[in-house]
């Protein structure tokens, strides 16, 4: 029998057949480095991301390593490679390593923190959320107020209609703590997206951490969007907590997400599930040998290293990952690619729809004032049935009904994935801009939206 390489000389010689190939620029040329099915055109990288096949190779060599020898895999070689990159993912988001672990999405880290908070109510307390807050974590907001009926703990939600500048949505949220307060409510922790998901538009988290921190609030950020698509320096910021996915745009396996907590609140974000690292309060910490062992530099980080026995080769793809943006160029080329063909697409889809459509952007913005990073809006300029005497739920839902029928034909007859999604009485549709797409692509959609969106007007207009 031939002996195998070591793991090492196998990654080795993956990254050398990948450096030596030329980077051959962004766009359609780039399609052949992932795994795509030829007819398909992936303009929704929002929703799940998609894996280089390079890092795919990797994740390979992993799985083989752990099924060779499954024990020295997971009780000796393991650890090293998830510290690497711990340590890698925290150098692009800027905070210190013993601050981050790995979760498996953002809504399993926002579940964290919430549920660690059980245990700490106080009777009155708010948890403050936005209507735009994504469907998993509002409903995670709502089973924490549930699952504590003694507290009377109170939702405190802030309405935002988007196009909104970035000084609205900080005002509308002081004006929302305000009202709370004199309402006897204190709100203890607020959940921000750092992008929204639908609508995708960037929220000003940094200032929005600023103003919960003048009220005493905790600032939960949901980041699931954030990290591969705008810049982060959670050091400087300095949140309560962050989360953010690696599988979506920063090219890891799905899943795999970050949780970032400062060691002033990590005994808040407790390890679900909990295993063998917790240490109780009440009992004295054992002398035994720990069952998997371990150098991480915090209980913290040892509790989430090893919570029970599950394929780590998520976690372990992302220096991969990290490898293959590098080969194209690093972060700030990939971000200026993909949020500049993001505003082409936007302006390319609204123009061909035509019909009033608008891209969700407020009025000649700075930089500092954008809505659109790497994602776009755009309305679908529809007609709808009568809507008077409706309430605005009604309209909401009318419209929601309207938009998943789109989306679905879209789907079926077309072989690609936009979300639609009703916001402040239109339907918007949702593009992400990526590296292996060009503008034609967008044209292609538009194209596809607009003879559909023909097709239903029709047949509104016959029915009626």
């Amino acid at each position: 029998m031939v002996a195998r390489q070591p793991l090492e000389q196998r990654i080795a010689a993956h990254r050398h057949a990948l450096l030596s190939k030329p980077f051959p620029g962004f766009g359609h040329s780039l399609r052949p480095f992932y795994g795509f099915d030829p007819s398909y055109v992936p303009l929704n990288n929002g929703s799940f991301g998609a894996c280089p096949t390079y890092v795919l190779d990797i994740i390979k060599e992993y799985l083989d390593e752990a099924e060779r020898r499954p024990d020295t895999f997971l009780r000796q070689q393991y650890q090293p490679l998830l510290d690497q990159a711990r340590k890698e993912v925290a150098d692009i988001v800027g905070c210190d390593v013993a601050d981050l672990v790995f979760v498996n999405n953002a809504t399993s880290g926002v579940n964290a923190v919430m549920r660690g908070l059980n245990g700490t109510w106080k009777k009155g307390q708010g948890i403050l959320v936005y209507d735009t807050v994504y469907g998993a974590c509002g409903k995670t907001a709502q089973y924490v107020v549930d699952s504590n009926p003694d507290f009377e703990l109170q939702l405190v939600t802030v309405p935002l209609r988007y196009p909104l500048t970035h000084d609205e949505v900080v005002d509308q949220t002081k004006a929302a703590i305000l009202h709370a307060e004199s309402k006897g409510i204190k709100i203890r922790v607020g959940i921000v997206d750092a992008i929204t998901s639908v609508p995708g538009v960037i929220v000003p988290w940094e200032r929005l951490v600023t103003l919960f921190r003048q009220h005493s609030i905790l600032s939960l950020i949901d980041g699931a969007h954030a990290v591969g698509q705008i810049p982060l320096n959670l050091r400087a910021v300095d949140p309560d907590f962050f989360i953010s996915n690696c599988h979506k745009w920063l090219s890891a396996h799905r899943g795999c997400a970050f949780l970032y907590a400062p060691a002033r609140n990590q005994g808040l974000a407790t390890a679900i599930p909990t295993s063998h690292f917790y240490l109780s309060p009440n009992i004295p910490k054992s002398n035994a040998p720990d069952l998997i062992p371990t150098k991480a530099p915090s209980n913290w980080v040892a509790t989430w290293e090893w919570t029970g026995t599950i394929d780590l080769s998520n976690y372990l793809s992302v220096p991969a990952a990290i490898e293959f943006r590098k080969w194209m160029g690093g972060e700030q080329s990939i971000m200026q690619y993909n949020s500049e063909l993001a505003r082409k697409a936007g302006e390319i889809v609204s123009k061909r729809l035509g019909k009033g459509s608008v891209v969700m952007e407020v009025e000649n913005p700075t930089q500092e004032e954008n809505l659109t990073a790497c994602m776009v809006n755009v309305s679908v300029p529809i007609g709808l049935p009568p809507t008077q005497g409706l309430s605005e739920e009604e309209v909401h839902v009318q419209l929601d009904v309207l938009a998943t029928k789109l989306q679905t034909r879209l789907a079926s007859e077309h072989d690609t994935f936009v979300m639609f999604r009703p916001h402040a009485g239109k339907v918007w549709i949702r593009l992400s801009a990526q590296v292996w797409l060009e503008e034609s692509d967008f044209e292609w959609v538009a194209d596809k939206i607009a003879q559909m969106v023909l097709e239903e007007d029709m047949q509104s207009k016959v029915s009626v």
